[in-house]
């Protein structure tokens, strides 16, 4: 067994490398990074370098119901062309991952 899940049981890599970086993170001012308290894993979070804060990864992107009126509406505009459909599909089909699954 690795170190890591020696460490903290049988669980997922995901799981083992969240708490690894926690752990790793957590160091008393002003060597520490102080990350976002909450259930979601550091693979949720970004560092915004604007802010200097961890933001998640979430408000980046617009919401499924930007994405669908942006469909509806150019495919008013274009009579109910199937092309566009087609076109909007390609670009902005979002790739399912572990996270969006």
């Amino acid at each position: 067994s690795s170190g890591i899940n020696a460490e903290y049981g049988d669980i997922s890599a995901r799981a083992s490398f969240d708490l690894f970086v926690r752990d790793l993170f957590d160091l008393p001012p002003p060597y520490g990074v102080r990350l976002p308290a909450g259930v979601k894993t550091v693979f949720a979070y970004y560092f915004d370098i604007d802010t200097g804060l961890f933001s998640v990864w979430d408000s980046l992107l617009p919401s499924t119901n930007a994405y669908i009126e942006d469909v509806k509406t150019g495919f008013e505009m274009t009579g109910g062309s199937c092309a566009l459909a087609n076109a909007w599909m390609e670009v902005y089909m979002p790739i399912p991952t572990i996270d969006s699954i």
